[in-house]
């Protein structure tokens, strides 16, 4: 016992050193840093462990820890050690991210205020006001796809081949065009990877580089975020706050629903009054809908 502690005791001190001098935000972020590594990478051969697998290791790193005090080889008097280690990684099978986790990810990409921020608020914007899906968002085009004068951007549905005008709520567009004015007029797929672009290739991202773009927002929030939770968690959204509305679930989803006796199905599009825009607002907001006529 005293051999593996002593093996390890530079591992114990980097990690609770910055706690030691009142930094425990460090010690977390050292914490939050193993746990992420080890679920996206941790293998030799590049493949994230096992989140059992990543339990067990996050509970030796704790026993580490706790035997150095106990010992004496690091001087630490306090006690209370920064819970995340007490916790396991985030269940893959949880449901979709509440509006707090969310607004937590737009607010991360805001302070950036550079080019990389600007195009990720803009994507989380777009599958989570408009619930749009990770591969509909990468399929958006410029200028061909976009259309600002009516605030509209065309997408390719998935399974389809015709692509779908979709309706951007005020502050969807006014991230569209803060992304476009750090982006440029470059045709061609509007999501593009910075890092390329700053080489002087500008290619687009692709649907698993905006995978791996929402899952690192969502570690650096402390959640486990895939794009289709996103989706999911904007549906979710104008659910409650229309409470339950089957009509403004299919406008958000884009989805048929049955209407009446006579066996129809029914559009949003049949009634101008329900939009998408409309639908999208209501996630944004975060308010109960009102009908025009109450405003």
């Amino acid at each position: 016992r005293g051999e593996e502690i002593e093996g390890n005791v530079d591992v114990v001190r980097r990690i609770i050193g910055p706690c030691a001098e009142g930094k425990s935000a460090m010690t977390r972020m050292i914490l939050r840093g193993l746990t992420a590594w080890a679920l996206q990478g941790g293998k030799q051969d590049g493949d994230g462990y096992s989140q059992s697998q990543v339990r067990r290791l996050q509970s030796s790193v704790r026993s580490l820890m706790m035997g150095a005090i106990e010992c004496g080889i690091v001087d630490y008097s306090n006690r209370v050690l920064p819970p995340l280690i007490d916790h396991g990684p985030p269940a893959r099978n949880v449901r979709s991210p509440g509006r707090a986790v969310v607004m937590g990810m737009i607010s991360r990409c805001q302070q950036r205020r550079d080019a990389k921020g600007r195009r990720d608020e803009l994507a989380l914007w777009l599958m989570f006001a408009n619930a749009l899906r990770v591969g509909e968002v990468c399929s958006v085009e410029f200028p061909n796809g976009v259309d600002l004068d009516n605030g509209t951007i065309w997408v390719r549905p998935k399974g389809h081949h015709d692509r779908e005008e979709i309706e951007l709520p005020k502050t969807t567009m006014a991230a569209l065009d803060a992304y476009l004015t750090e982006r440029g007029d470059e045709p061609g797929a509007l999501f593009v990877s910075m890092d390329h672009r700053r080489c002087g290739k500008p290619e687009a991202i692709t649907t698993e580089g905006m995978r791996h773009v929402v899952d690192d927002l969502g570690q650096q929030v402390g959640a486990y975020v895939r794009p289709h939770k996103l989706r999911h968690a904007g549906i979710t959204e104008i659910t409650r706050l229309t409470n339950a509305n089957d009509l403004w679930v299919s406008i958000l989803s884009r989805h048929r629903v049955y209407r009446g006796r006579d066996r129809m199905w029914q559009r949003y599009q049949d009634d101008p009054i329900y939009t998408m825009r409309e639908a999208a607002s209501i996630v944004q907001i975060g308010r109960p809908w009102r009908h025009p006529t109450e405003r």
